[in-house]
């Protein structure tokens, strides 16, 4: 399966328009075992923002305006589909994403800081996130639901902050 999704921001006179492919397989090794891959790229229009420099941890959603650029990400991701007996659809699926764009406050930054506009306090980069899921569900009968577990790992580089060392995000 392909597919493509196009995306913008309009703000004024500012107009950002993204291309965002889709691309996804299946191939059933047996009627009740199925194999998958697939990859996307996504934008994100819209950063988040946490601050800690209030009492309490404070989270505001900014635009990707005034020099600051979309978030994008690339992911490709595989897997296996069992159905066991129609009693239990049992998945596992590794997944790795690469990040542009990633935003956070520059060094000794924070939202109420100084009368500084938020888009001079802030930075870019670039970030990773890779992980395993494994989900176990039941979709039939009296009783239905699902169990899912997932380890991850996330990175962040930026070449302003931690030195332009890598660190766990």
């Amino acid at each position: 399966r392909t597919g493509l999704r196009l995306s913008g921001l309009i703000s004024g006179n500012i107009i950002k328009i993204n291309a965002e492919p889709r691309l996804s397989a299946n191939y059933a090794i047996l009627p009740q075992l199925v194999i998958k891959t697939g990859y996307s790229r996504m934008v994100q229009y819209m950063h988040l923002l946490s601050t800690s420099g209030l009492s309490m941890p404070t989270d505001i959603w900014i635009p990707a305006l005034k020099g600051l650029q979309p978030l994008t990400s690339d992911q490709i991701n595989a897997g296996i589909a069992y159905d066991w007996k129609k009693v239990a659809l049992i998945s596992i699926e590794i997944y790795r994403k690469w990040l542009n764009h990633t935003t956070d406050f520059r060094n000794g930054a924070s939202l109420l800081s100084d009368l500084t506009p938020w888009y001079e306090k802030t930075t870019q980069g670039r970030g990773n996130t890779k992980g395993i899921e494994l989900s176990i569900e039941k979709q039939e009968g009296k009783l239905s639901g699902s169990i899912n577990y997932t380890y991850s790992k996330a990175d962040r580089n930026y070449s302003d902050l931690n030195n332009g060392k890598t660190f766990p995000f």
